[in-house]
């Protein structure tokens, strides 16, 4: 299975908790929520892709 990583505009819904959460780790970050989300998920797929990178072998053996 692959995943794939998209600039396309999204809508995530949090209440409560979730929200409160999202909300003091933006303000911690000098940022709104959707900013902080856009890069946080940026450095996920960039680690990802890191990973992928140095575990390459060249498509042998890989399950998809």
């Amino acid at each position: 299975m692959t995943a794939r990583y998209s600039e396309a505009p999204m809508t995530i819904r949090a209440d409560g908790p979730l929200r409160a959460a999202l909300r003091q780790l933006a303000d911690q970050d000098g940022t709104n929520v959707s900013e902080f989300l856009r890069r946080e998920l940026r450095a996920m797929v960039a680690r990802k892709r890191a990973g992928a990178a140095a575990n390459d072998n060249g498509g042998k053996g890989d399950l998809q």
